[in-house]
């Protein structure tokens, strides 16, 4: 039987465990996934990199976003809500042009105060 590594395990000894984190949009308090995930970045990039000056977003792309981002439960309930289209297109505009605030910063903060905690260890 071959030796089994748990990268699950040494990520979570690396990064600490996803914290909830939350957005207010429509005056309502949705909680979003504690580290963004790959798939969003990614699909994000792509449309990016095949989008032509004159061809149109489609929806069914930002919603496949936000979905990945905030679960199809909370997006069908924020679609619900009546949000605007604009104010809907604005919201991943938002995530992404705020997404070391949002996701990286905590992060970096994590990973300096684990940084310090072993120095410390390594001094005793």
């Amino acid at each position: 039987m071959a030796k089994s590594y748990d990268f699950d395990e040494f990520w979570e000894e690396q990064n600490g465990k996803d914290k909830e984190k939350s957005i207010t949009i429509e005056n309502k308090e949705w909680e979003i996934k504690g580290k963004l995930p790959a798939a969003a970045s990614l699909k994000f990039l792509n449309m990016i990199r095949e989008k032509k000056s004159d061809d149109m977003v489609m929806v069914d792309e930002i919603i496949d976003i936000y979905e990945a981002i905030m679960g199809p439960e909370n997006v069908q309930a924020l679609l619900k809500t009546g949000i605007g289209t604009q104010k809907l297109f604005g919201l991943l505009q938002y995530i992404m042009n705020n997404i070391y605030d949002i996701y990286g910063k905590e992060q970096a903060d994590e990973d300096d105060q684990k940084g310090k905690a072993k120095a410390q260890q390594a001094k005793q």
